[in-house]
């Protein structure tokens, strides 16, 4: 229905009410016929949106495509269309409690593995369990239990699209964050294989998806010292090479994982890798080289000013913050060995760019949707840990 009709419906009740009695003088109160009862009740009818009878409609319609081993009704322009509904309903904690009590992730996972449906469709069902899930304890406690989890480890590994690949660790990223016993089974079970297997991929989105992941794993609360230890020693192996990456948000996240590493004090570090040293020998020579041609770099600019000679482009302006947040982690990598430093002694962590810091914070509810894992993946990647749940601590 256009809202021009509906605009009009809603005038009429309007006009109908203020015609019943003007206000401004004394009348008399008359029964309302039945004509107008019965034209009243099917406007607000018509006008006012049941969305859980709404949730129950779309649920079973889930449930007959799943059910449909032929494929006959397979239409997806109508699944997407009632996929991105039922998108924007479930965004309401109560009725995405509801629609995973109704079975209905087990249908979108349905969707999501079968390659009959359309690449959009998969990555709206996918998009929808990561809705449903984050911040949502009582749904990652169903998807724990029901085993739906598992089922997205191995919808990740098998798609090679990389965009619905990038909606699926969305929507893992959403079910294991926050929830203990989710995260230390990823990290014992799954991160070795699906964290490389982004960070792998060309494609940017997905593996700024893996970086927030792993970024938000490490400063977790309720992770064991051991799982921690676990997935610092598989992250300092791939982010070796991102150091040096064109991508601002990615050399954060590395500058973040260094900082973090030498904090819990990880003897991976000590680990000898081929012939250029240890890691920790190969991360301080990378640093330095890094904060070398950012020096040079700037010198250059700097002689450019002098020489009053105009400056084209903005591409020899120095980023003055991530300079020191350089020299802040080649300090603790030069100090590492040395026994008189310990965890508590360190400077806290460096102060993202955007302004967020890493360290472990508890945020009240109200203030969860500031640091809500972002569905599109195109925009600014905040690297910030996600609120605590007081209630994810419990299996």
């Amino acid at each position: 229905m256009d809202s021009t009709p509906q605009y009009g419906q809603w005038l009429n009740i309007l006009k109908w009410s203020l015609g019943q009695s003007a206000g401004t003088s004394n009348t008399s109160s008359n029964n309302i016929t039945e004509e107008d009862k019965a034209w009243l009740k099917t406007a607000m009818k018509e006008l006012v949106k049941d969305e859980g009878s709404r949730l129950l409609d779309i649920t079973k319609e889930l449930i007959s495509l799943a059910d449909d081993t032929t494929m006959s009704n397979n239409d997806d322009e109508h699944t997407e269309s009632i996929l991105e509904e039922l998108r924007d309903i479930v965004e309401q904690i109560d009725l995405a409690q509801t629609f995973v009590k109704y079975g209905g992730t087990k249908c979108l996972i349905h969707i999501l593995k079968r390659n009959t449906w359309n690449n959009q469709c998969r990555a709206l069902a996918a998009s929808i369990i990561g809705t449903v899930s984050q911040n949502n304890i009582i749904v990652q406690d169903e998807l724990f239990k029901k085993g739906d989890i598992e089922e997205l480890y191995t919808a990740f590994v098998d798609i090679e699209d990389p965009i619905i690949r990038n909606k699926v660790l969305f929507a893992i990223s959403c079910v294991i964050r926050n929830h203990a016993v989710s995260e230390e089974i990823f990290i014992t079970s799954h991160v070795n294989q699906i964290i490389p297997l982004a960070l792998c991929s060309d494609f940017l989105p997905l593996r700024r998806r893996a970086l927030f992941l792993s970024s938000a794993l490490l400063h977790s609360d309720t992770l064991s010292d051991t799982a921690r230890h676990s997935l610092i020693n598989i992250l300092i192996p791939s982010y070796i090479n991102l150091l040096s990456s064109d991508d601002m948000e990615t050399r954060e996240f590395m500058l973040n994982v260094v900082h973090c590493t030498v904090r819990y004090k990880s003897s991976f570090l000590n680990t000898v890798s081929g012939e250029q040293g240890t890691y920790l020998d190969i991360l301080r020579t990378e640093l330095e080289h890094i904060l070398s041609n950012k020096q040079s770099l700037q010198s250059a600019s700097d002689a450019e000013i002098n020489s009053s000679r105009p400056i084209i482009s903005n591409e020899s302006s120095i980023d003055h913050d991530e300079e020191s947040r350089i020299l802040n982690v080649l300090s603790l990598l030069n100090n590492y060995n040395s026994p008189t430093v310990s965890p508590d002694s360190l400077p806290p962590p460096p102060v993202m760019m955007n302004g967020a810091a890493p360290s472990p914070t508890i945020n009240a509810p109200d203030a969860a949707p500031l640091l809500n894992e972002r569905e599109e993946a195109t925009e600014i990647l905040m690297i910030a840990p996600p609120p605590l749940n007081a209630a994810s601590a419990a299996p």
